[in-house]
């Protein structure tokens, strides 16, 4: 019992502003381990992130064929493609064609779901007479 009040004495002896050389070096071994714990986190949370954003295409791409009426002057004007989509975050590129059918691109942005609200708009639309999805491809896009 008469060690440890020796140890306990010098201990408080050896101390500065009440915390002896044996607690501050617990105090920095605690910082230090809270600090890596905290870059590791940080680290995982980081990771974690780019991997989620990575899964979820950029862009959504449809390839349609399209159906047109005949009072459509010129399917390839940029302005007549352009008026299709109600978004003007989407765009509409001509691939082939006649008078009377269009092959085009639907491109725009966040996932399929929000390309097939786009392409449901379309159908909609007076100048075309049928739609038809040849190829959903958002897998490819980047």
């Amino acid at each position: 019992m008469h060690a440890r009040r020796t140890r306990a004495g010098a201990a408080r002896t050896a101390s500065r502003g009440g915390v002896s050389t044996i607690g501050s070096r617990r105090s920095t071994t605690r910082v230090k381990v809270r600090a890596g714990l905290l870059a590791a986190g940080t680290l995982a949370a980081v990771l974690s992130i780019n991997d989620a954003e990575s899964a979820i295409p950029d862009r959504c791409h449809a390839r349609l064929l399209l159906r047109l009426t005949l009072d459509v002057p010129n399917p390839r004007d940029p302005s007549f493609l352009s008026a299709l989509t109600a978004n003007p975050l989407y765009e509409i590129v001509w691939v082939e064609g006649n008078d009377t059918t269009a092959t085009v691109d639907l491109i725009g942005p966040a996932t399929d779901y929000h390309c097939e609200d786009e392409i449901k708009r379309m159908r909609r639309d007076a100048h075309i007479m049928d739609l038809k999805v040849l190829q959903p491809d958002s897998e490819n896009d980047s």
